[in-house]
Protein backbone atom coordinates (compact mmCIF):
# COMPACT_ATOMS: atom_id res chain seq x y z
CA UNK A 1 0.00 0.00 0.00
CA UNK A 2 2.52 2.56 1.10
CA UNK A 3 4.55 1.47 -2.42
CA UNK A 4 1.59 2.58 -4.11
CA UNK A 5 0.99 5.80 -2.43
CA UNK A 6 4.70 6.43 -2.71
CA UNK A 7 4.78 6.54 -6.89
CA UNK A 8 5.11 10.13 -7.66
CA UNK A 9 3.55 12.29 -10.34
CA UNK A 10 6.13 10.82 -12.84
CA UNK A 11 4.70 7.53 -12.70
CA UNK A 12 0.83 8.05 -13.11
CA UNK A 13 1.57 10.87 -15.37
CA UNK A 14 5.07 9.78 -17.62
CA UNK A 15 4.52 12.09 -19.70
CA UNK A 16 3.56 15.33 -17.83
CA UNK A 17 -0.33 15.59 -18.57
CA UNK A 18 -3.25 13.35 -18.68
CA UNK A 19 -5.22 11.68 -16.36
CA UNK A 20 -2.23 11.75 -13.51
CA UNK A 21 -4.13 14.00 -10.75
CA UNK A 22 -6.96 12.24 -11.11
CA UNK A 23 -5.68 8.44 -11.24
CA UNK A 24 -3.80 10.14 -7.52
CA UNK A 25 -6.70 11.53 -6.39
CA UNK A 26 -9.03 8.25 -7.17
CA UNK A 27 -6.60 5.89 -5.73
CA UNK A 28 -6.44 8.02 -2.44
CA UNK A 29 -10.10 8.40 -1.97
CA UNK A 30 -10.62 5.02 -2.80
CA UNK A 31 -8.53 3.98 0.10
CA UNK A 32 -9.44 6.03 2.40
CA UNK A 33 -13.26 5.96 1.48
CA UNK A 34 -14.08 2.66 0.17
CA UNK A 35 -15.79 4.10 -2.56
CA UNK A 36 -16.25 1.63 -5.62
CA UNK A 37 -14.83 3.46 -8.69
CA UNK A 38 -18.17 3.49 -10.28
CA UNK A 39 -19.40 5.57 -6.86
CA UNK A 40 -16.30 7.29 -7.21
CA UNK A 41 -16.95 8.45 -11.17
CA UNK A 42 -20.17 9.46 -10.24
CA UNK A 43 -19.56 11.90 -7.67
CA UNK A 44 -20.68 15.56 -8.44
CA UNK A 45 -19.26 18.99 -6.71
CA UNK A 46 -22.42 18.88 -5.58
CA UNK A 47 -21.74 15.68 -3.75
CA UNK A 48 -19.35 17.01 -1.24
CA UNK A 49 -21.43 18.31 1.50
CA UNK A 50 -21.11 19.59 5.25
CA UNK A 51 -17.40 21.85 4.11
CA UNK A 52 -16.60 19.21 1.88
CA UNK A 53 -15.81 16.77 5.01
CA UNK A 54 -18.77 14.44 4.07
CA UNK A 55 -19.33 13.11 0.41
CA UNK A 56 -22.71 12.28 -0.48
CA UNK A 57 -22.83 9.11 -2.74
CA UNK A 58 -25.70 9.20 -4.73
CA UNK A 59 -26.05 5.97 -6.34
CA UNK A 60 -24.06 2.47 -6.37
CA UNK A 61 -24.03 -0.80 -7.17
CA UNK A 62 -25.96 -1.89 -4.41
CA UNK A 63 -29.53 -0.66 -3.22
CA UNK A 64 -27.87 0.83 0.23
CA UNK A 65 -24.82 2.58 -1.65
CA UNK A 66 -27.02 5.83 -1.50
CA UNK A 67 -25.24 7.47 1.52
CA UNK A 68 -22.91 9.57 2.99
CA UNK A 69 -19.40 8.96 3.90
CA UNK A 70 -17.69 11.76 6.34
CA UNK A 71 -14.08 11.76 4.83
CA UNK A 72 -11.05 11.35 6.82
CA UNK A 73 -8.63 14.22 7.39
CA UNK A 74 -6.16 12.93 4.48
CA UNK A 75 -9.47 12.27 2.13
CA UNK A 76 -10.15 15.93 3.03
CA UNK A 77 -6.72 16.87 1.88
CA UNK A 78 -7.12 15.26 -1.47
CA UNK A 79 -10.11 16.60 -2.05
CA UNK A 80 -9.01 20.45 -1.21
CA UNK A 81 -6.43 19.82 -3.59
CA UNK A 82 -9.02 18.81 -6.59
CA UNK A 83 -11.06 21.88 -5.82
CA UNK A 84 -8.47 24.08 -5.54
CA UNK A 85 -8.38 24.28 -9.16
CA UNK A 86 -10.68 26.75 -10.77
CA UNK A 87 -14.35 27.06 -9.38
CA UNK A 88 -16.66 24.49 -11.10
CA UNK A 89 -20.22 24.27 -11.45
CA UNK A 90 -22.27 21.82 -9.33
CA UNK A 91 -22.97 19.40 -11.74
CA UNK A 92 -19.28 19.08 -12.43
CA UNK A 93 -17.80 15.56 -11.68
CA UNK A 94 -15.35 15.23 -9.68
CA UNK A 95 -13.37 12.46 -11.48
CA UNK A 96 -15.07 12.79 -15.31
CA UNK A 97 -12.99 10.36 -16.98
CA UNK A 98 -12.21 7.56 -14.14
CA UNK A 99 -15.30 5.27 -15.53
CA UNK A 100 -13.81 4.88 -19.43
CA UNK A 101 -10.29 4.83 -17.63
CA UNK A 102 -11.08 1.23 -15.78
CA UNK A 103 -13.74 -0.24 -18.14
CA UNK A 104 -16.69 0.56 -15.54
CA UNK A 105 -20.00 0.79 -17.57
CA UNK A 106 -22.08 3.96 -16.06
CA UNK A 107 -24.54 3.34 -13.52
CA UNK A 108 -28.07 3.13 -14.56
CA UNK A 109 -29.43 2.20 -11.59
CA UNK A 110 -32.51 4.45 -10.06
CA UNK A 111 -32.71 5.96 -6.91
CA UNK A 112 -34.91 4.47 -4.68
CA UNK A 113 -36.01 5.57 -1.12
CA UNK A 114 -33.59 4.51 1.47
CA UNK A 115 -33.51 4.54 5.09
CA UNK A 116 -32.37 7.51 6.30
CA UNK A 117 -29.05 5.11 7.52
CA UNK A 118 -26.49 5.81 10.87
CA UNK A 119 -26.59 9.63 12.36
CA UNK A 120 -23.50 12.06 10.47
CA UNK A 121 -21.74 12.57 13.65
CA UNK A 122 -21.58 8.83 14.34
CA UNK A 123 -20.43 7.84 11.39
CA UNK A 124 -18.04 10.97 11.40
CA UNK A 125 -16.65 9.47 15.01
CA UNK A 126 -16.23 6.06 13.22
CA UNK A 127 -14.05 7.65 10.54
CA UNK A 128 -12.20 9.47 13.48
CA UNK A 129 -11.38 6.35 15.08
CA UNK A 130 -10.76 4.48 11.80
CA UNK A 131 -8.26 6.86 11.14
CA UNK A 132 -6.43 6.38 14.61
CA UNK A 133 -6.90 2.43 14.58
CA UNK A 134 -7.15 1.24 11.37
CA UNK A 135 -4.13 2.80 9.03
CA UNK A 136 -1.05 1.09 9.27
CA UNK A 137 1.29 3.70 10.51
CA UNK A 138 3.59 3.52 7.06
CA UNK A 139 0.67 4.53 5.06
CA UNK A 140 -0.78 7.10 7.41
CA UNK A 141 3.09 8.40 6.61
CA UNK A 142 3.36 7.98 3.28
CA UNK A 143 -0.48 9.68 2.62
CA UNK A 144 1.56 12.93 4.43
CA UNK A 145 4.89 12.90 2.64
CA UNK A 146 3.45 12.18 -0.99
CA UNK A 147 0.54 15.09 -0.78
CA UNK A 148 3.65 17.29 -2.45
CA UNK A 149 3.68 15.30 -5.24
CA UNK A 150 0.06 15.28 -6.79
CA UNK A 151 0.22 15.50 -10.46
CA UNK A 152 -1.00 18.71 -12.35
CA UNK A 153 -4.81 18.07 -12.77
CA UNK A 154 -6.67 18.37 -16.47
CA UNK A 155 -10.31 19.82 -15.74
CA UNK A 156 -13.21 18.66 -18.00
CA UNK A 157 -16.17 20.79 -18.09
CA UNK A 158 -19.83 18.45 -18.31
CA UNK A 159 -21.06 18.47 -21.46
CA UNK A 160 -23.89 20.97 -21.37
CA UNK A 161 -22.42 22.96 -18.65
CA UNK A 162 -22.48 25.91 -20.39
CA UNK A 163 -26.04 25.82 -20.94
CA UNK A 164 -26.79 24.52 -17.38
CA UNK A 165 -24.32 28.05 -16.28
CA UNK A 166 -27.03 30.52 -18.28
Amino acid sequence: MAALLSASGSVWAPNGRGYGATLWDAVRLGLLTGLRIAELSDLRVKDLVDNQTVVSVPRGKTRNARRVVPLPIAAQQVVALRMADPPTLPLTPLFAITASLMGQERGTIALDLYSGGAALDALKAAVADLEDRGLHGEVVQTLGETLDQRPRMVRFAPVGAEKAAA
